[in-house]
């Protein structure tokens, strides 16, 4: 239909001129392995729009698939382990510091 046509268009239209500022943290990319053409970048961009640490995690999905099962249990899994990671990595200077 010709609104389906607008949507796209005006879609496209937007992630052409998208320009993201940087942002000053620490950023968990969680990334497709499959990805559309013209996104052979590692980091998707992410890069030269992060002033902190960039952790690129990569699931075995293909574009638009990562929040259907069996891939959101993965992403689910491996968000875990992160945030339980980072808590611990908090609780141990929390506890250097009260020494």
């Amino acid at each position: 239909s010709s609104s389906s046509v607008r949507n796209e268009e005006y879609s496209a239209r937007l992630t052409r001129n998208y320009r993201p500022r940087p942002i000053k943290a620490d950023v968990l990319l969680f990334q497709n392995e499959r990805h559309f053409q013209g996104l052979d970048d590692p980091d998707k961009g992410w890069r030269n729009n992060v002033e902190g640490h960039l952790e690129a995690v990569t699931l075995p999905v293909n574009p638009g698939g990562m929040f259907v099962e069996p891939f959101l249990g993965m992403f689910g899994r491996e968000l875990n382990k992160r945030l339980l990671a980072k808590h611990a990595e908090k609780s141990q200077q929390a506890g250097a510091l009260s020494r």
